[in-house]
């Protein structure tokens, strides 16, 4: 038998052992559940791992969150500060110099 014809067999005996434990009412014992259909992924992301932050994101994030960690007047005082809000601009990714501050 060629490739095409077996497979067109083993898709018809996988569906009728399918249609047979549905109409038995669940799945026979040994063998796990069928699997739903895959999604289609992404072209270009399938096996790839996410890009680490970089020394600068990680150590902003760090002070944003050291900053919101505090309570009170604290938090309102280290919120705006220069360093925090240079954090926070590095955390967001825009870019910006938090030593100039504009004058109102």
């Amino acid at each position: 038998m060629c490739k095409t014809h077996w497979n067109q067999y083993t898709t018809a005996l996988r569906k009728a052992a399918l249609e047979r434990t549905a109409a038995e009412g669940g799945t026979p014992e040994g063998q796990a559940a069928p699997k739903p259909p895959a999604t289609a992924a992404k072209p270009g992301t399938r096996g790839r791992a996410p890009k680490p932050a970089s020394p600068k994101v990680r150590k902003a994030k760090a002070t944003v969150a050291a900053s919101e960690s505090l309570g009170g007047k604290a938090d309102t005082e280290a919120i705006g500060s220069d360093e925090v809000q240079a954090a926070h601009a590095a955390s967001a990714g825009v870019a910006s110099d938090a030593t100039q501050v504009p004058e109102a």
